[in-house]
């Protein structure tokens, strides 16, 4: 919850400050409405955190996806509670899309100080940053899709999140390897996020 609420904050200040300098053009503004949007979207997952941690200790157990049924049943029942969900599964499938873009591309590479890395620093970061982003960008699109199907069949029996995401990827014929190979590329994520914590051009 600490963690998410800090990347929240992170993608607010990316937006309004212009940390990366993405500048005032149409290209630059998309690229920080995305931050802010980014933003918003590791605020309520910190929420949705907090809540499961309080659940948890007054003996509730943890929800799951339960929690994403619940909310995503609550946002249907608002005004446009529809098209409001439809639009954070808009999000979240972009968002999966972009990540798969940036790992096949290696378009992570210009954040980075590729100039202070030693040669197997940079070959160890490029393939950590390649393998992770296409998983992190797998499970996001998973996310979306069905909420976006929850939406649409205004049913929010078929709204998940991450764990959800990686549950259904469980059930698959081939579950054991696909939910393998996912978990080796989000760990693949986790170490490119400690490489650009390093490395980072600020």
């Amino acid at each position: 919850a600490v963690g998410w609420a800090c990347y929240a904050v992170w993608g607010v200040i990316e937006a309004v400050v212009d940390r990366q300098h993405e500048g005032r053009d149409a290209k630059g503004l998309a690229k920080r409405a995305r931050s802010l949007g980014l933003g918003v979207l590791y605020a309520a997952s910190a929420v949705l955190a907090l809540a499961l941690v309080r659940s948890g200790s007054s003996g509730a157990g943890g929800g799951g996806t339960g929690d994403e049924k619940q909310e995503t049943a609550r946002v249907l029942d608002w005004p446009a509670g529809r098209w409001i969900v439809l639009a954070v599964a808009l999000g979240f499938l972009a968002d999966g899309l972009y990540n798969v873009y940036r790992g096949v591309t290696a378009k992570f590479r210009e954040r980075l100080k590729t100039g202070e890395m030693n040669q197997a620093t940079e070959r160890a970061a490029v393939a950590s940053g390649v393998v992770g982003h296409v998983a992190r960008g797998v499970v996001f699109a998973l996310v979306g899709v069905f909420l976006a199907k929850a939406a649409i069949e205004y049913d929010p029996s078929e709204a998940i999140g991450i764990d959800g995401a990686l549950l259904k990827l469980a059930q698959h014929d081939q579950g054991p390897l696909l939910l393998g190979a996912v978990a080796a590329g989000l760990i693949a994520y986790a170490l490119y996020c400690l490489v650009e914590a390093r490395y980072r051009k600020i």
